[in-house]
Order: C-alpha cells, then structure tokens, then sequence
C-alpha cells in the first residue's frame, strides 16, 4: 500500500526466544517474501545473537538462512548493525561481527562492505535523501 516508504526489518524476523533452532526461524519463508518487496530493507546482525543458545560460532544454521536471504534479493538492501549491548548476553561481538567478515564466505568483498556499512550510507544518509 506504500511503496514510497522505506522500511528496516530490525532482527531479521528471528525469533531468540525459541525452544529450537527451527523455532528461531519459525516465520523464515515470510521473511525471504517482505524481504522480496523494493521498499523492504533488512537489519542482518542478528543471526549470530538469536541461533546462539542452540548453536556456537560459525553458527552453521545461520549461515545457511543468511545464503538464502542473500540468493533470494541480493545484498543491495541488507545492513548489519551491533545490536550492542544486548548482543553480549548471547555472543561475543567479535563473533557476531566475524560472522558477516568470515564465516559466510558466500559473500564477496564488495557485499560485505555494502552490508557493513555501504548500503546504509547510500541509501540512509542526509545526501541520499535530500
């Protein structure tokens, strides 16, 4: 109904209070069908903080739903963010950070500084939006 306004999908839809890991991604094909939307752009740093309690880094589940976000709209419209301090109650920093840098290899360079950083800048900052 809106498709002049931007919206930020904040902890990717996850779910930290679940009983499993599948529990974490219990709404995962919905998310993969907003994220599809022009106007939709997704917070990615979450992955690490709420599949923590099930499993450790690399967060291998994560990994994998991150990918198919990924194949599904491209990394043009993903933007990491510390999500500090509540992050430190589940995983390290470094961990969630490491996460985006190197264990999901699938990204090139070139995503990851757009992630990191890059499409944030483009897309959210006073030039971008005059």
């Amino acid at each position: 109904r809106f498709p002049d306004v931007r919206f930020v999908v904040d902890h990717t839809c996850l779910q930290h209070k679940a009983a499993s890991i599948e529990g974490v991604y219990a709404q995962w094909l919905r998310l993969i069908e907003l994220a599809r939307r022009p106007n939709v752009w997704m917070k990615v740093s979450y992955f690490p903080e709420a599949a923590a309690q099930f499993e450790g880094y690399p967060f291998p589940t994560s990994q994998l739903r991150f990918r198919e976000l990924v194949d599904a709209v491209g990394t043009q419209r993903l933007m990491w963010g510390s999500n500090f301090t509540p992050l430190t109650l589940r995983c390290s920093y470094a961990h969630a950070l490491r996460f985006v840098t190197e264990a999901c290899s699938f990204l090139g360079a070139e995503d990851r500084l757009a992630i990191l950083g890059g499409n944030f800048a483009r897309d959210f900052s006073p030039k971008a939006n005059p």
